[in-house]
């Protein structure tokens, strides 16, 4: 009975791929998973650290609350300036709705350029398609989707950084083209800039900036005996900003909240332990396993005829990849002496997604002589059976971020969480209330919703107070 369920299941696929051809039904069914984030967007609602920023930018002037946040919080000049002219200080939640659907699009955009510049001769369909595919995979995936992109607080620091990351990237790839005058500075310019960001966006971007240009510029210096003047400039301004982060007085306070800091057992253990942990259920819980099974014939097609410098063994690469994301939780830890916020695993996730098929580009390059001869081709059937097992992972598994978006868009429930959080807008800012009383919230989406509401004693009822003018809000019982 299951085998004749499954046949018809491979026909069926079959037939629908055929008329549309696979790449057009692909593009289809990733645009369809992408949908429900974009449209949530419309529903997200400021929370905590979103209150404390636009207070302080209102109170002090943008300019002003840069170096209040330098002195007693955060080194992170670029995120921060970013969430100091964001739209709720111009009294716009039309405009803050918008900020998780442009970044999206920004994300998607960015990969598309990436994959331009790595697989350039390729067909404008498939560099979409990739593109989609990375796009879905840590949307779908990403270990907490709510303080992803709907969290502007966190967007701001994480998502913008990850742009940054890889139109850094894809600027770098052709680092050695030759350029008019004209072009060579709109080239620097544009790629300091990037740097500029990225270093100011969080932590680990910054390590990440710094790493991958002293990395560049030894390869450049061990091909060609010299040393490249241009990658030493943005090495020098990644390690100047570097310091603006790192020595900032507010930096320096906030580590003084966190005594269990700078412990190096404690970091080395737990960063060992939740590498494992969390790399293991980046690949059981999605369909990136499978997805490996179909990339491989694919990357062996695209690389086959490029030219790469000398090749590591793949035990080297994997082991670079996996100790990637080791350093990314020991810094959290050495910092923090405790976990790492969700917020900032949905980061390292993201490094974790490129790094894994990048490297598997690497290891088919590296074994391409021999997959020549012994690469087997997947049957048809085998093929079809492999993509309907992703799409089920991807619309059906309950792990899936895009199965909750889908059912908190189309249940109502992110609409009437909206509503409710409007309602409660309207009653602060004309409430004439000192000590105002509020109802407790009936409608919590998962995808865009990842707090619970604040008791008298925490300090994002004193960021809401704050913000609407008001010495106390509680929650009614």
């Amino acid at each position: 009975m299951k085998t004749a369920v499954t046949q018809k299941l491979v026909f069926s696929l079959r037939q629908t791929f055929q008329r549309f051809g696979w790449m057009n039904a692909s593009l289809l069914v990733l645009s369809a998973a992408l949908v429900p984030f974009l449209i949530l967007s419309f529903y997200s609602q400021p929370f905590a650290d979103d209150f404390w920023l636009t207070s302080l930018a209102k109170e002090k002037g943008i300019w002003q609350a840069q170096l209040e946040i330098r002195k007693t919080w955060s080194g992170r000049y670029f995120a921060m300036f970013l969430g100091s002219v964001n739209p709720l200080v111009y009294n716009s939640l039309t405009g803050y709705k918008l900020l998780p659907f442009l970044l999206i699009l920004f994300t998607l955009a960015a990969l598309y350029f990436l994959i331009s510049r790595i697989i350039p001769g390729t067909s404008l369909k498939k560099k979409i398609f990739f593109a989609l595919l990375l796009q879905v995979l840590y949307l779908g995936f990403m270990p907490a989707i709510a303080s992803g992109y709907y969290w502007m607080s966190s967007a701001l620091n994480y998502q913008t950084a990850l742009i940054c990351l890889l139109l850094l990237a894809a600027g770098l790839i052709n680092y050695q083209q030759k350029r008019n005058f004209w072009q060579q500075t709109n080239y620097i310019i544009g790629l300091s800039f990037l740097i500029f960001a990225g270093v100011g966006c969080n932590e680990l971007s910054m390590v990440f900036i710094l790493e991958g240009l002293l990395t560049l510029l030894l390869v450049d210096y061990w091909r060609y005996k010299r040393v490249n003047k241009l990658l030493l400039y943005y090495l020098l301004l990644a390690f100047s900003c570097s310091l603006l982060v790192i020595f900032s007085y507010g930096n320096l306070a906030r580590l003084q909240t966190h005594p269990n800091h700078s412990n190096l057992m404690y970091s080395f253990t737990y960063a060992v332990a939740v590498t494992v942990n969390n790399t293991s259920n980046y690949l059981t819980l999605s369909p990136i396993l499978l997805l490996t099974v179909l990339f491989v014939p694919v990357s062996h097609k695209f690389f086959k005829n490029r030219k790469f410098l000398k090749i590591p063994h793949p035990v080297v690469t994997t082991a670079l990849l996996y100790l990637l994301i080791f350093q990314c939780f020991f810094v959290i830890y050495w910092n923090r002496g405790m976990h790492a916020p969700i917020w900032t695993q949905n980061f390292i996730y993201f490094i974790f997604l490129i790094g894994w098929f990048a490297n598997v580009a690497l290891i088919v390059k590296y074994y391409q002589n021999t997959l020549e001869n012994y690469l087997p081709q997947l049957p048809v059937y085998a093929q079809t059976l492999l993509v309907a097992a992703c799409f089920l992972l991807i619309f059906h598994n309950k792990q899936s971020n895009v199965r909750t978006a889908y059912i908190d868009w189309l249940s109502g429930e992110a609409a009437a969480y909206d509503q409710e959080l409007k309602s409660r807008d309207n009653f602060l800012k004309n409430s004439r209330c000192s000590l105002c009383q509020i109802k407790d919230l009936t409608h919590q989406p998962k995808s865009i919703y990842f707090r619970q509401e604040p008791e008298i004693s925490e300090w994002e009822n004193d960021l809401n107070a704050r913000y609407y003018g008001k010495k106390l809000i509680t929650i009614q019982e």
